[in-house]
């Protein structure tokens, strides 16, 4: 195809999102919307009144687990994430040196000779 590149090579590329904290939040909410409308409705179908107190505490024990859940695998992963982070801000990392008159060395870019006695 004539036009057609490759996106990974670009480098206005799009890239995935960061990983963060907000994300393992937003699942959990998504996973409570999910969850609390089914069992509302079962809440409704059943009819009999009596079930209704256990239906309540089994949909906020449901929710309770979804958010724990959910904030520990977090926890698990964001922690060692933001280490990770923490030490690529404080280490950018070391250029390496150039070694006088090595494969890399230009006299006019990296000054004159090194003096040899």
């Amino acid at each position: 195809m004539k036009h057609s590149k490759v996106s990974v090579l670009k480098k206005d590329a799009p890239r995935g999102r960061r990983l963060s904290f907000r994300g393992f939040a937003r699942v959990a909410a998504l996973l409570t919307l999910g969850a609390t409308p089914v069992m509302l409705a079962s809440m409704l179908l059943s009819g009999d009144p009596r079930p209704w107190m256990v239906l309540a505490v089994l949909c906020f024990v449901t929710i309770a687990v979804i958010w724990t859940v959910t904030i520990a695998i977090g926890c698990f992963v964001m922690v060692p994430v933001g280490i990770w982070r923490l030490n690529k801000r404080l280490w950018p990392g070391i250029a390496g040196k150039v070694d006088p008159q090595g494969p890399l060395y230009d006299r006019w870019m990296d000054g004159p000779e090194p003096f040899v006695p």
